[in-house]
This record gives structure tokens, C-alpha cells and sequence, in this order.
């Protein structure tokens, strides 16, 4: 079908997908998909077969797409580029959008980075993204000259809107998820699991034990993932310092009974609410035990231990 439209800068998928269907048939891409037998599922997070039926229903091809796409990896699990993550690092039930790049745009189009966890600014504008819920689940396959809404208002959008600054975090990811490497530590798992010890170990050591990320605003938690990251950047060490740090802060406060939980707070929480939280759980593990008194047969983030390591907190 005709006209071929080129992908543009940074575009995800989905909004190639849906500005094609509109420039070929004047039609929603739901509607195409349907009446073309292609799965909405495919246009989201692809199959390598899914790829070749969408760059011949749009014109284009598959490589070309797969480069811009986000890949099914596997049940929970997606892949862009070379890089895998869960599926729950990207997010395409929000609508988010930098208003102040959408009303630069000629031609309005969504970018795949706008819906990564950790983005929670424009690294081009330095201004927060509007997120907001969608509408209804379909609504992120609309055409983005629909999805966005109408230029004025995007302008008056970006003027109210007020600076934020970029994380070292987010700013660690982007540059991840296009190839860059360093530093070692992070780089040593996958991007979700670095982000979220990061932003965990950050939550733990600004705000305490009992603060978790919902309580925050947007800007306490970009803070947050600066700390965090500062800390995960140096590695073992800078990670240690950060939870010393942080169980200093909770032995200044009295209690009847102190416990990693009580202590740790979210970063304890990450480590022993997700079976695959990464290399942050035997290393928050070791150093629980080397200052905690642990029984012989307690379970500590996933391993029993064997005997009692310490005698006092």
C-alpha cells in the first residue's frame, strides 16, 4: 500500500505502524490489523514472522523494523536490540509524551524511550513527560496525530510545563539500550534489574525503611534514582557504603526489635519480592548476615543458613 512512510527518529513501532495505516487506507491500525489477520499482541512486541507481515503490509523491511521494535523474548520477557528485559520495564497502558517535542514535530509521533520505566523526562527538553492512563487499551494504537491531540494544546501544554532534570539513571539506560557499555556493575545484569536496584537502594537511603515508591512524587523519585545509581555505578563497594549508611540511619531509631526488613526497607523489598532481582540479592544477603544475628535454618532472601553468623545487633 502507498504512500511507504520513512520511521523516524527514535519512533516506536506501533507509531510507525499506526501513522502507515492512516496514510494508506485513512483508517485506525486496529481496524487494519483486524481486517489483515495481524494480532495486536505482534504489533507490540513482535515475532521474527510478525515482523515480515508488517513490513509487507506497510512497506518496509523486516531488519530495518526489527531494529526499532521491541521483540517477544519468551514468556514475561522482551528483548530490543540486544538487550532483554521483563515486560513490565516498558509500559504501553500510559500515555506519555514530552508535549514540548510533540509540538515541534511537523507530524506528531510517539518514541519507544517515552514508554521505558526509567523515563521520566525528555533528555532533549529537560522537562517531564505527561503521563497519563489511556483512555482504553486500544487507544495506543491510534494514529499519534489522534493519540496527542491538537497542536495548540500541546504548545500550551509545554508552557506550563516545568523543567526536571534527567536522571544519571535514565540517562545510564538510554545509552544502554543503544549499545553503550559501563559501568561494570549494572552492566552486569539485565537494564531492569540494574534500574531497580538503583532506584530501591536510592528510596532506602534518602527516605528510610517505610517509604516506598508510590509515596513519592516524580521529582522525589528521580532523586531517588540518582542516589541510588550514584551508589550501584562504584560497584560492590559504593553498594555497600549505601547500605551501611542506611542501617546506621535505622539504629538511630528505637525499636523493640530490628530486622533487615525493618532496616532496609525497599531495597529489602525488591531483593526478596522478586525471585530474579539480580546480583543485589546475594550481595544485600552477605551483608545481612555479617550484621545480623541469623538462626541456623533461616531463610534469608532464598538460602537457608546454615549457622548462627552473629550475636547481636
Amino acid at each position: 500500500m502507498l504512500p511507504h512512510l520513512s520511521l523516524l527518529p527514535g519512533e516506536s513501532l506501533v507509531s510507525w505502524a499506526a501513522r502507515s495505516a492512516q496514510a494508506q487506507t485513512g483508517m485506525d491500525l486496529p481496524y487494519v490489523a483486524a481486517f489483515t489477520g495481524l494480532e495486536r499482541a505482534a504489533l507490540l512486541a513482535p515475532k521474527p514472522n510478525d515482523l515480515i507481515s508488517i513490513a509487507d503490509l506497510f512497506g518496509d523491511n523486516a531488519q530495518s523494523l526489527g531494529d526499532t521494535a521491541v521483540h517477544f523474548h519468551g514468556p514475561e520477557m522482551l528483548r530490543y536490540r540486544a538487550e532483554i528485559f521483563r515486560e513490565d520495564f516498558i509500559s504501553w497502558h500510559t500515555k506519555a509524551f514530552c508535549p514540548i517535542c510533540l509540538a515541534e514535530d511537523p507530524h506528531p509521533y510517539g518514541r519507544l524511550f517515552w514508554h521505558i520505566e526509567t523515563t521520566r523526562a525528555c533528555s532533549r527538553h529537560k522537562v517531564a513527560l505527561v503521563k497519563t492512563a489511556l483512555a482504553r487499551p486500544d487507544d495506543i494504537f491510534s494514529a499519534p496525530a489522534q493519540l496527542y491531540s491538537a497542536h495548540h494544546e500541546l504548545a500550551d501544554t509545554a508552557d506550563a510545563n516545568s523543567e526536571q532534570p534527567v536522571s544519571s539513571l535514565q540517562v545510564y539506560i538510554e545509552r544502554r539500550l543503544v549499545g553503550a557499555s559501563g559501568p561494570a556493575w549494572p552492566d552486569s545484569q539485565r537494564a531492569d534489574q540494574a534500574a531497580r536496584a538503583a532506584r530501591a537502594l536510592g528510596i532506602s537511603w534518602l527516605h528510610g525503611p517505610k517509604v516506598t515508591p508510590s509515596a513519592l512524587t516524580a521529582g522525589q523519585v528521580i532523586e531517588a534514582e540518582i542516589a541510588g545509581y550514584e551508589m550501584v555505578a562504584k560497584g560492590e563497594v559504593g553498594i555497600i557504603s549505601g547500605l551501611e549508611d542506611i542501617l546506621l540511619a535505622s539504629r538511630k531509631v528505637p525499636r523493640q526489635s530490628r530486622t533487615p526488613h525493618s532496616a532496609f526497607g525497599e531495597i529489602w523489598r525488591l531483593a526478596a519480592g522478586i525471585d530474579d532481582a539480580g546480583p543485589i540479592r546475594p550481595l544485600l544477603r552477605n551483608f545481612v548476615l555479617e550484621n545480623f544475628a541469623i538462626a541456623g535454618g533461616t531463610d534469608v532472601l532464598g538460602t537457608k543458613v546454615p549457622d548462627r553468623m552473629r550475636h547481636n545487633t
